[in-house]
C-alpha cells in the first residue's frame, strides 16, 4: 500500500526539454500546437541554433535520420519552441534566447525580441509546412541542400520544412483509499486480526504502470 501510496502523490511530466524525449513527425496544422520541435528540410537535414554569423546570415545544418515517423532524444541546440502569438508563430531556441526572424536578403536572422520580422505562418500542403515571415510574407523559412543551410528565401526553389514535435509524457497518477490500515493487533495464538480492505484507482496508465 505504501509504494501505492507514493505513485499517487507523484506525477511525470516535461517542462524545459532537456535532452531525452521522442519528436513525432507532424503532418497538419490542427497539430501544430505550442510546444519543442524538431524542423528539417524535406530531405534529412535539420536546422541547429549554430548560426554563419552572430545575428544576421543564416542557420546550419546538421544531418538526422528518423526512424519511423520519429527522432529521438535530439540535442536541446536542434530544437526549437513554437509559440503562438497575435498574428503568427515565433520559432525560439532556449539554447541562445533567440527566435529565428528575417532582417535583409535571404538571411535567417537571430532576434531578441519578438516582433513581425521574428514571427512567422504555417500552411500545410503536399506534405511539407510552407512558413513565411509575418512582416515579408514572401520570406520564407525553408532549406538550401546545394548550399547547407536554412535560411529565408524569396522563392520556391529550395526545400519546404517537415516538423517534428515533442511527445508529452503521459502523468500516471493512482490514488488509494483509505491511506493507511489501523487495529493490526494480531496476537500469536489469539486468531487473525479483522480484515480490512481498501481501493485503488487510477488515470492515464498505460498498462506498463501494472
Amino acid at each position: 500500500i505504501y509504494a501505492f501510496i507514493a505513485l499517487a502523490m507523484s506525477t511525470v511530466g516535461f517542462a524545459q526539454y532537456n535532452g531525452t524525449g521522442t519528436f513525432t513527425k507532424v503532418t497538419n496544422t490542427t497539430d501544430l500546437t505550442d510546444g519543442y520541435y524538431v524542423i528539417t528540410g524535406e530531405s534529412d537535414f535539420l536546422m541547429t541554433s549554430a548560426r554563419s554569423t552572430a545575428s544576421t546570415g543564416y542557420y546550419l545544418s546538421a544531418a538526422v535520420i528518423p526512424a519511423n515517423g520519429n527522432i529521438v532524444d535530439p540535442a536541446a541546440t536542434n530544437v526549437w519552441k513554437i509559440t503562438t502569438v497575435t498574428n503568427g508563430k515565433t520559432i525560439q531556441s532556449e539554447s541562445t534566447s533567440a527566435y529565428v526572424g528575417w532582417s535583409s536578403g535571404n538571411s535567417a536572422s537571430a532576434e531578441t525580441t519578438v516582433t513581425n520580422t521574428s514571427t512567422w505562418t504555417f500552411s500545410y500542403a503536399d506534405s511539407k509546412f510552407t512558413v513565411n515571415n509575418v512582416a515579408t510574407p514572401a520570406r520564407q523559412l525553408s532549406y538550401n541542400s546545394t548550399s547547407p543551410r536554412f535560411a529565408a528565401y524569396a522563392n520556391a526553389g529550395q526545400e519546404e520544412l517537415q516538423l517534428y514535435k515533442l511527445v508529452a509524457v503521459a502523468n500516471p497518477v493512482l490514488a488509494v483509499t483509505p491511506t493507511s490500515l489501523t487495529g493490526l493487533n494480531y496476537v500469536q495464538n489469539e486468531g487473525p486480526s479483522q480484515s480490512q480492505s481498501f481501493s485503488v484507482s487510477g488515470t492515464d496508465l498505460n498498462g506498463s504502470d501494472v
